[in-house]
């Protein structure tokens, strides 16, 4: 798996990451690098949407105990 070169932009933060439930749907507003991140591991990866990945990384922060 190959990854751009890191710009010069600042890390988001996770507060920046804003979870809210709709229509008993997960809906996730993400920074504009966290989605292109995702669409960058959906590019390089076997999985194929962002909602995969998204799927994934949610899964490991409720395992982490950071979502619950």
């Amino acid at each position: 798996m190959r990854f751009k070169k890191p710009s010069k932009r600042q890390p988001v933060s996770i507060e920046e990451v804003f979870l809210e439930p709709k229509n008993q749907k997960l809906v996730v507003y993400l920074p504009p690098t966290i989605k292109e991140l995702l669409e960058e591991l959906a590019r390089n990866s076997e999985v194929k949407t962002n909602t995969c990945v998204l799927y994934l990384l949610v899964k490991q922060l409720k395992e982490l105990g950071l979502l619950k």
